[in-house]
């Protein structure tokens, strides 16, 4: 393999870490916005979190005795991902340009989880100051006198 595919490929692993830890620390603040990339790590980290506890807790059940204790244990880490999603997507909907209250739409049953998935896509409103440093020209160098 390549070794520069490699290093890129770690990059990328250490800025998602990095976004989710950015994210996951504000996530009880809903004020401000957020962009698509920091939410659609946040939303799919905690969609893999989910997968894997639903697992763990297939396999415990089967246990005997202690088997149900475990479970119920793992039940309520379940209550974890929606709590946590909700300053995040508020912060998300606000940068889409939506009203946050349009959130109440994940109570619908069948397509209301979809909703945090398909808010990862839809473009920023209001561009972040990263973005803004981005885009913005070159400036001459002090150096340099202008025709």
């Amino acid at each position: 393999m390549d070794t520069e595919y490699i290093s890129n490929y770690v990059k990328d692993i250490d800025l998602m870490k990095a976004n989710f830890i950015e994210v996951f620390k504000e996530c009880f603040k809903f004020d401000g916005t957020l962009n698509r990339t920091k939410y659609f790590t946040y939303t799919v980290a905690w969609f893999i979190f989910g997968i894997a506890l639903s697992l763990v807790a297939t396999v415990v059940s089967m246990i005997p005795f202690i088997g149900w204790i475990i479970g119920l244990i793992l039940g309520l880490l379940g209550f974890v991902p929606p709590i946590v999603m909700i300053g995040p997507s508020v912060r998300r909907l606000r940068d889409a340009g939506y009203s946050p209250w349009l959130l109440l739409c994940v109570l619908l049953c069948g397509i209301g989880g979809l909703i945090p998935f398909v808010l990862s896509f839809f473009p920023s409103k209001y561009p972040s100051k990263e973005d803004l440093v981005q885009n913005e020209p070159a400036q001459p160098s002090s150096n340099e006198e202008p025709n």
